[in-house]
């Protein structure tokens, strides 16, 4: 386990090498597998821009190689880089869109075994 969904959100993962699985957990129902990750995502960004907790748990599936970024560092690339902010913003819609779907759909057909 990377990060734990409830735990302060103070870094964004960069995934170099390797595949992660984002993971909703609610106690009243299994965990919902949200989204499988592999080289060149982020994890960790949603925190660190609300300053709120994890908003899922990430697992490895494989061996990872990561860089882990401190929130002021990602925070100040945001800014001084409109680029990567408009691409963050983009694959954070996109995640919207997913997720709604994702949770939508049959939870039975997505949980852990």
């Amino acid at each position: 386990m990377i990060v734990r969904q409830g735990d302060p959100g103070d870094s964004v993962y960069a995934l170099i090498d390797g595949i992660a699985e984002a993971w909703l957990e609610d106690p009243s129902q299994r965990p919902v597998l949200l989204r499988t990750m592999g080289s060149g995502q982020l994890f960790g960004e949603t925190a660190v821009l609300y300053r709120g907790p994890r908003s899922a748990t990430i697992k490895a599936k494989t061996e990872l190689i990561t860089i882990k970024l401190p929130g002021s560092v990602f925070i100040e690339l945001l800014r001084s880089t409109p680029e990567v902010a408009l691409r963050v913003a983009v694959t954070l819609a996109q995640r919207l869109a997913s997720d709604r779907h994702t949770l939508i759909s049959d939870p039975t057909d997505l949980g852990a075994d």
